[in-house]
């Protein structure tokens, strides 16, 4: 599972790429791929199980989208794959 220092990386990459989204960005930039922003997004070495990663980047995609509506079961989605501090 990721450490906290990796879900922190996740939350900024996910923040940048939600900022910089706009719906015309593929009129503007026939390359620009939301695939490849979930890519690195997450990463090589963001360790869950594959059931996992594929919600998370779902919802990060809807997050990236319109984070308005969705940025709070994000965060609750990642802050879930902490471990408790009992």
């Amino acid at each position: 599972m990721p450490d906290e220092e990796q879900v922190r990386e996740v939350m900024q990459r996910l923040a940048t790429a939600a900022f910089f989204y706009y719906p015309e960005i593929h009129a503007d930039d026939a390359e620009y791929s939301l695939s490849r922003d979930l890519d690195w997004i997450f990463g090589d070495d963001f360790d869950v199980p594959e059931d996992i990663r594929a919600a998370l980047r779902d919802l990060a995609s809807r997050t990236i989208i319109d984070p308005s509506q969705y940025r709070r079961e994000m965060f609750d989605g990642l802050m879930q794959l902490l471990p408790d501090e009992s």
